[in-house]
């Protein structure tokens, strides 16, 4: 399989859609524990594979912030490859003024998806902005 060397875009009509009726993207297998699992907002606005295990991080989020296209596909890649139950997934929505973070949709395990700021004051719960790279596939 070849591995695309371009950010991936999302659908912004559907995801937008989902954000304004409050589309809870469930039941998920995988959330038993209500923790993160956060892989299925860009799973299900975005051309990715539907296996993370595919995914492989590439530019940060925060370097590329000024150039980064609206609705790209985000994630923290904290062991190198991303791991649904200690990474986020999300879609990038443009940079914070001073490029102190950016905001993303991210939808938590079964809830709905909403839009947040990370930065580093919620880095505790999102991860600090650092830790984001494009998804590549």
């Amino acid at each position: 399989m070849t591995r695309s060397t371009a950010a991936t875009s999302c659908d912004i009509s559907q995801l937008t859609y989902g954000i304004e009726h409050e589309v809870i993207l469930s039941p998920s297998l995988n959330c038993p524990s209500k923790v993160f699992q956060s892989e299925q907002v860009p799973m299900a606005y975005c051309a990715l594979p539907t296996m993370t295990m595919a995914w492989s991080p590439g530019s940060k989020v925060i370097d590329t912030c000024q150039s980064l296209p609206n609705y790209t596909a985000i994630a923290t890649f904290t062991s190198g490859s991303f791991n649904p139950y200690i990474d986020i997934a999300g879609i990038f929505l443009g940079c914070i003024e001073g490029n102190t973070g950016f905001k993303a949709v991210i939808a938590l395990c079964d809830l709905k998806m909403t839009i947040e700021d990370v930065t580093q004051h919620n880095a505790p719960f999102f991860h600090l902005p650092e830790t984001y790279h494009v998804i590549m596939s």
